[in-house]
């Protein structure tokens, strides 16, 4: 059996002040049978950090709340390379952020989808971005905006934030990763063909001067 604990402070580099390493809240998720259970950690004294540094400076994030670790026991595991608003012409939405990140988020929707989770299994989620007012902008609300539209928990994953000089494009703004943990036995029955039904059983013929009942 695996055990996963997927842990992130954004905005701290990763690393817990001093003395806050109590548990001060967590929730469970996961009420399906097919679905698997996931405990959700905040840290409430961190929380607080958050309201008195990032919220005054950056009023997109005052409505957010992510989680600081996602608790899983065993299950499926999937990670997947980062991607970037890439398109069979080029970047899409060259110039726009916006645009970027929901693409982005877009391929890793069906990336999460193709291995057989849902967009609510996803625990982590890592955003490269390079330019950080723009990042704050443009890129936080469309993130909003993706999960209100595919989240039917309503609840953000564990989220890190990484400000870089550059990507591997120029016309790349953003990158954006993911982990899922999900219930393998969801998978196998998304995967499982289909029953053949038998066939009627025929009637046996009458054996000559038997009697009919």
């Amino acid at each position: 059996m695996i055990h996963t604990l997927a842990a992130t402070l954004p905005g701290l580099g990763g690393m817990l002040a001093p003395g806050c390493s109590k548990v001060t809240e967590t929730n469970r998720t996961g009420t399906r049978e097919d679905e698997m259970e996931k405990r959700r950690i905040v840290l409430a004294d961190i929380e607080q950090f958050y309201a008195g540094s990032l919220h005054k400076d950056i009023p997109e994030y005052r409505p957010i709340k992510i989680a600081h670790a996602i608790v899983t026991t065993g299950g499926s595991t999937l990670r997947m390379s980062g991607y970037p608003a890439i398109g069979p012409d080029g970047i899409i939405g060259k110039g726009d952020m916006r645009v970027q990140t929901l693409q982005a988020l877009e391929y890793v929707k069906r990336t999460v989808e193709a291995g057989g989770a849902r967009w609510d299994d996803i625990v982590h989620m890592t955003f490269f971005f390079t330019d950080r007012e723009r990042f704050h902008r443009e890129a936080v609300p469309a993130r909003v905006e993706f999960f209100g539209k595919h989240s039917k928990r309503g609840a953000l994953p564990c989220i890190t934030s990484i400000g870089v000089s550059a990507l591997m494009h120029p016309d790349m703004l953003i990158e954006v990763e993911a982990t899922a943990v999900w219930e393998p036995k969801r998978t196998r029955a998304l995967k499982s063909p289909a029953k053949r039904a038998r066939p009627a059983a025929r009637a046996r013929p009458a054996r000559p001067g038997a009697r009919r009942r």
